[in-house]
């Protein structure tokens, strides 16, 4: 066991490494609204997020706006889009026909008709959309969703709100009738509802999603409906705190495989404000974690991974007592793990209220970034996206596996403990992923070395006992590299994968290379990235090669340094690599069931060394053509030959694996044409090898 002063300073440090979240306002024109609807979704299909946003404009008149992403930092208005002036209500994209184009679900207040509004708006995929209203109540000041309660791969329709007729607040379920029709739901006999959320989730993991209604009808409501799977709805029971004009939100905030839910809004008195995590234990249960967030109302929350950390962070806004007296908040609570969330300090977003503010990754950089609207804190009306402008994250992304098909699991779950957590046996789930194996993924510093052990429970003495051959101080141990990392899933117990372990021989061909003094090395995700632990043997004609144990069917990637030092990795061209994440290229593998001895590839190359090439008549032989490149089924070379020899026709797969290899016996001197069927081969990028009396004198790059 280690010291409680070094897990103390262990904590200390990681905590150190986080980077604070910063924003820009990136200045577009937007429609300054309060009372706002947001939804981001890209409409046009040109792999950016457009955005709809409506609510009423300083003059009291509602306006609803379709913006496009050009995707430099600019949004414009569509023209002439079919859309009524809406305020006080929602919003949601989805591909409801199933044509691959996006949808709009919409609700709210319409400016035009002074009632309330719902309606989906199919999208025609040139730029224009048809409405249908298809029988759905007309309402507002409420909560609409898309989603598929029944399993039957179409998309059904929530509803909550005000409608202008007695029973005046409903919330209803319409089934999806697939021919863009939809049925109301019978016998449910929900609580109707204004000013709340209709939000789902499969809280219970048995594959059918469930939700939580908020808001206000003859009192305030909070309940969590289980679907049954057969077309019905029980209320649960689960006690949640109470209340309307807030928000609620599911997410699974602790990586744990169950889905958390936070609530705000008022309740009590009316005075009364609350934000509430709930934990959800895995068994039907939740405990109520008070965890020091602003009770808010008239605002929203939104789960994201701010920080890029690889846990969700939550952003909180609205009002702290009755609206108007200035007591807003606009701010991103960082999760810090263990059921801990430490309010940013450098997020500096406006304060807003009466209004709706939506986290998305606009410009496709990875990071989310945020649309606030609604009332700023000098009361007047407000939209701006602000780009997350985060330099760095929080150390590099490891993840840990563990393979637990020889053991029994415990009930309380497979832990990982270590140097990054404080050893703390219990504090760190891991998730089962499937066929025996657990992942755990933490963001740890560069260059840090890490020990950890797996635990079949929660406690010591249920830690597993690493073996010495890949333990240090009867730890397993790893020194963070430069990239994120997935670790191999190895046995409980064990220092090699569990079950149909097989042998990968790696090869280099250095015969282009002035081999360092320091020797040939391998790197790669099956052995931590380290660039100086495994050293290549040389073999024969400047052959290296090791051989390691790997997992059947792990998909592996690596490099070979010419030295001991990243600086002297291999440049593997992207025609075979995949990227590193840096800018440059790995190799990838994808291990078979069997043995296996890969093609010795040229250090830095795609395809083996070209061998012959001093030879003046071999010199004159060479490809002329390859056609058609692209190609399908049959692939024409035409060759010239300076001399009567053996020649081979091979061709190598981005892994430098031989797909196809034909010999011809004697050719004679001039001009050839071969013509080989591929049509077997997957689409991807191929090289061409010719060979003459077994000496490789050219490669060319074909495509399929």
């Amino acid at each position: 066991m280690k010291k409680l002063l070094l897990s103390s300073l262990i904590t200390i440090l990681l905590n150190s490494i986080t980077f604070g979240q910063t924003f820009e306002n990136i200045n577009t024109t937007l429609n300054q609204l309060q009372f706002s609807i947001v939804a981001w979704g890209d409409y046009d299909n040109d792999n950016d997020l457009d955005l709809f946003l409506a609510g009423e404009k300083a003059d009291a008149n509602p306006i609803s706006t379709l913006y496009i992403n050009e995707g430099n930092g600019t949004f414009i208005p569509a023209d002439n889009m079919p859309f009524p002036p809406l305020e006080i209500g929602n919003a949601e994209w989805a591909d409801m026909n199933n044509d691959g184009t996006l949808d709009l679900l919409v609700q709210g207040y319409n400016g035009n008709t002074f009632l309330g509004f719902t309606a989906i708006y199919y999208n025609n995929g040139d730029g224009t959309f048809t409405e249908n209203t298809s029988g759905f109540p007309q309402t507002y000041m409420g909560d609409i969703a898309y989603v598929d309660f029944d399993n039957d791969n179409d998309l059904d329709v929530a509803i909550s709100g005000f409608i202008n007729e007695d029973p005046f607040y409903i919330s209803k379920i319409f089934e999806n009738n697939g021919d863009e029709t939809f049925t109301e739901v019978s016998g449910t006999n929900f609580p109707g509802t204004m000013y709340g959320k209709f939000k789902w989730a499969d809280y219970n993991n048995d594959n059918y999603k469930d939700f939580v209604l908020t808001g206000y009808e003859s009192d305030f409501v909070s309940e969590i409906y289980k679907n049954n799977g057969d077309g019905t709805f029980s209320n649960s029971g689960i006690d949640i705190h109470k209340g309307w004009l807030g928000d609620a939100e599911w997410a699974d905030y602790n990586n744990d495989g169950n889905v958390d839910l936070v609530v705000a809004g008022t309740g009590g008195d009316g005075t009364e404000r609350y934000t509430i995590l709930y934990k959800n234990n895995g068994d039907e249960t939740f405990t109520e974690l008070n965890l020091g967030f602003p009770g808010i109302s008239h605002g929203s929350l939104e789960w994201a991974d701010f920080d890029s950390d690889n846990d969700l962070d939550l952003f909180i806004s609205g009002t702290t007592t009755t609206p108007g007296e200035g007591n807003y908040v606009s701010t991103i609570y960082l999760n810090d793990g263990g059921d801990s969330f430490t309010e940013s300090q450098t997020a500096n977003l406006p304060k807003v209220y009466w209004g709706d503010s939506k986290a998305a990754d606009y410009n496709n950089d990875g990071k989310p970034d945020i649309l606030l609207s609604g009332i700023n804190d000098s009361e007047i009306q407000y939209s701006a996206i602000f780009k997350n402008t985060t330099d760095g994250t929080s150390g590099i992304a490891v993840t840990f596996r563990v393979n637990m098909s020889n053991e029994t699991v415990s009930p309380d779950g497979i832990h990982v403990a270590g140097s990054f957590q404080g050893w703390d046996p219990g504090a760190t789930m891991m998730t089962d992923t499937g066929n025996g194996i657990f992942e755990y993924t933490e963001n740890i510093a560069e260059g840090e070395m890490v020990e950890f052990k797996f635990i079949n429970g929660t406690q010591w003495g249920e830690d597993e006992s690493v073996p010495a051959g890949c333990a240090q101080n009867n730890n397993r141990f790893i020194t963070v590299p430069v990239q994120d990392t997935v670790l191999t899933a190895f046995c409980f117990g064990s220092c090699f994968p569990c079950g149909d372990a097989v042998t990968v021989t790696f090869r280099v061909d250095m015969s282009e290379q002035a081999v360092s003094l320091d020797g040939v090395h391998i790197a790669g995700s099956f052995q931590g990235w380290d660039p100086t632990s495994t050293e290549m043997a040389l073999t024969t004609n400047n052959i290296y090669e090791v051989a390691f144990t790997i997992n059947a069917f792990e998909q592996i990637e690596y490099k070979f340094i010419n030295g001991i030092d990243w600086p002297e990795s291999e440049l593997v061209p992207e025609e075979c690599g995949v990227p590193d994440g840096f800018g440059a290229y790995n190799r990838s593998f994808s291990v078979p069931d069997f043995d296996t001895t890969m093609t010795a590839i040229c250090f830095g190359t795609c395809v083996p060394c070209i061998t012959g090439i001093g030879d003046n008549k071999i010199a004159q032989t060479e490809i002329k053509t390859i056609y058609p490149n692209p190609f399908t089924d049959n692939l024409n070379i035409e060759y010239y030959f300076a001399e009567k020899a053996d020649f081979e026709i091979g061709i190598y797969n981005s892994v430098g694996k031989i797909v196809f290899e034909k010999t011809y016996s004697k050719k004679n001197t001039g001009l050839h044409t071969e013509t080989i069927t591929v049509a077997n081969l997957p689409k991807g990028v191929y090289f061409a090898i010719l060979k003459s009396d077994g000496v490789i004198i050219q490669t060319e790059k074909i495509v399929k």
